[in-house]
């Protein structure tokens, strides 16, 4: 399956030392993400002989703000510290880091003025620095659209499951539920 993937950039060459930051969502479509980004991270790294010193794993956590990230904020703290740093940061796809434009272009931004490149195993950036930064940056902005998206659908959903009746959750202990026609 590694072969589908974005071969690493000129600055991870074989021997360099990296770092993986894997996310999911949480809910059941997304059951198996992250030990699926592992998976594919590791067999990524055995192919192109980089070496895994951290993964950092936020599970059930959104990419659209940075709190309660706990494991993504460790992560940029420890980049802090010059003698911990690896070469690069291996991720699956920009919206894994982070689904708010402005949150995602200043930590990818951090992490770089440390000198760690940042690598989407699976987002197409052209090699070219001018032309796979516009393409990064159109990225960015789809992956905040979609979390807008998401959230609009969502919302909309749960909106009209109410307007019909129905309450989210369990009913509590010792009540019973009941199906109840509004208007």
């Amino acid at each position: 399956m590694t072969d589908q993937y974005s071969p690493p950039p000129p600055g991870l060459s074989a021997g360099s030392r990296v770092w993986a930051y894997l996310r999911d969502s949480g809910g059941p479509s997304q059951e198996q993400s992250v030990g699926q980004q592992a998976n594919e991270i590791k067999a990524y790294c055995k192919k192109h002989n980089l070496v895994i010193v951290r993964m950092f794993q936020d599970v059930a956590r959104s990419g659209g703000s940075t709190d309660g990230r706990d494991e993504f904020n460790s992560m940029i703290e420890m980049s802090e510290a010059e003698a911990m740093r690896p070469d690069g940061l291996l991720i699956w796809n920009f919206a894994r880091f982070a689904r708010d434009y402005n949150d995602s272009v200043f930590y990818k931004a951090t992490l770089q003025r440390r000198g760690i490149v940042v690598h989407s195993m699976t987002d197409q950036i052209p090699a070219d620095d001018f032309a796979g930064r516009i393409v990064e940056t159109v990225i960015n902005l789809a992956n905040e659209e979609k979390r807008r998206q998401t959230s609009r659908d969502v919302k909309r959903g749960l909106k009209a499951l109410v307007s019909k009746g129905y309450s989210p959750g369990v009913a509590p202990r010792g009540y019973i539920a009941v199906k109840v026609n509004i208007g």
